[in-house]
């Protein structure tokens, strides 16, 4: 059965490389343009797994992820921030919210579909 991934990105092109390259892999994806909306679509229909940017508007990838992680119903989900921040207080923020991984920006997308590969294993 194919995973489902929910891609929370508010750079819509980004987003859309993103959603191209993972359906090309054999991922089905929902696109979110923010946290907010990320959780309402996760509630509805919750996803394999979830790929977060931190810095969106309304509520960013730091707050989805706390969000998400305490949510009975969603905590279970694997969370992967994707961000262009790179020091180690933030990658340890980011793990200690309840991300399973951390992905610098930018990344090679084999980057991504592996890391996604082996959260999913």
């Amino acid at each position: 059965m194919m995973k489902r991934l929910l891609v929370a990105e508010d750079d819509l092109d980004i987003a859309r490389l993103v959603q191209f390259q993972l359906q090309f892999s054999g991922y089905e994806v929902t696109l979110a343009p923010d946290g907010s909306e990320a959780l309402k679509i996760a509630r509805k229909e919750p996803p394999d797994l979830i790929l977060v940017d931190w810095m969106m508007p309304i509520m960013d990838g730091l707050q989805t992820v706390k969000a998400l992680k305490a949510d009975p119903a969603l905590r279970h989900i694997p969370v992967i921030l994707m961000t262009a921040r790179a020091q180690g207080h933030d990658i340890q923020a980011g793990m200690n919210a309840g991300a399973v991984a951390y992905l610098v920006k930018p990344f090679p997308l084999e980057q991504l579909i592996s890391t996604i590969r082996e959260v999913l294993a």
